[in-house]
C-alpha cells in the first residue's frame, strides 16, 4: 500500500510487487484493484501475462503509453521470466518501435507494478526485482467465504477514500535532504538496484532502518544467509 503512494518521491525504478496465494479465489485481483482505487481512484491497468517476447514487449510498451498509475499483471499461472518486464522494472525511460511505424517512442516509467498468481514461480534475473505478498486464506475453497464486513469492498473504498488514505502514516517529502542522506547510507549496502524506492521506504516505515522491501527479495531469492546478516545489521 505505501509503494504506490510513495511512488510520486521515487525517481528511480521500484520492485514488482507479488500477490501470491494459496489457492484460487483467495482475493488477489480484489487486493490489487483495492490498492489502486485507494491511490488513484481508479482501477489500475490489468492485463495477462504474454507468453511470447515480441508480446511481452508490445504489451509493456502499450500500458507505459497510457501512464497507468498501477500496472496489474493478472493470474500468471507459468514461471515468471521475461527479459522485457526486468527490463521495465529496472528501467526509468521506457524505448521501444512504434507499431507498424520506423519511429521511437520514449516513455516514462512512473507506476507501481503488481503480479498476482498462484503459488507464482520466478525464473532468471526475475528473482532479484520482486518482493512477495503471500496471501494465505487458511481454508480449501476461500471463493466460498461469507460474512464480510464490507460486502461490497470496491464501493466502499471508493465512498471512504481519503479516510483510508488518511491512516496511513505520515509521510513528509518536503525537502530531499532525508531521502539524500538515506541515499548515502544505502551507498554501501545491497539495495539490487532499488536505491532511490529503499530510501524512500525509510522514511515510510516509521522506526526502522530499512523499509521492507529489499529484504522481501532477499526471501525471494532464498539467500538465508544474507537474511540474517541484515537482520543483524537492522539489530545493530
Amino acid at each position: 500500500m505505501l509503494t504506490p503512494v510513495c511512488r510520486p518521491a521515487i525517481k528511480g525504478p521500484t520492485p514488482l510487487a507479488l500477490f501470491d496465494a494459496t489457492t484460487q479465489g483467495t482475493g488477489k485481483t480484489l487486493l490489487s484493484e483495492v490498492v489502486s482505487l485507494i491511490v488513484s481512484g481508479r482501477e489500475g491497468a490489468l492485463f495477462s501475462a504474454p507468453r511470447e517476447a515480441e508480446e511481452w514487449r508490445k504489451q509493456l510498451t502499450s500500458v507505459l503509453r497510457e501512464g497507468s498509475t498501477i500496472v496489474i499483471i493478472d493470474n500468471v499461472n507459468y514461471r515468471l521470466d521475461s527479459a522485457d518486464l526486468c527490463k521495465a522494472l529496472t528501467e526509468t525511460i521506457h524505448g521501444d518501435r512504434i507499431l507498424g511505424q520506423s519511429q521511437t517512442i520514449n516513455l516514462p516509467v512512473r507506476c507501481t507494478w503488481i503480479a498476482t498468481g498462484n503459488n507464482l514461480q520466478l525464473g532468471g534475473d526475475m528473482l532479484r526485482r520482486c518482493y512477495w505478498v503471500r496471501m494465505d486464506a487458511k481454508c480449501s475453497r476461500p471463493f466460498e467465504r461469507t460474512g464480510f464486513r464490507h460486502k461490497r469492498l470496491k464501493q466502499y473504498v471508493l465512498v471512504h477514500r481519503g479516510e483510508l488514505i488518511a491512516a496511513l502514516p505520515e509521510m513528509d517529502f518536503s525537502s530531499d535532504s532525508a531521502i539524500e542522506e538515506n541515499i548515502k547510507r544505502l551507498a554501501t549496502e545491497k539495495t539490487l538496484g532499488f536505491g532511490d524506492y529503499q530510501a524512500v521506504a525509510r522514511l515510510a516505515v516509521s522506526g526502522t532502518n530499512a523499509g521492507p522491501s529489499i529484504t522481501s527479495i532477499f526471501r525471494v531469492l532464498g539467500r538465508e544467509r544474507v537474511q540474517a546478516r541484515l537482520a543483524r545489521l537492522l539489530a545493530s
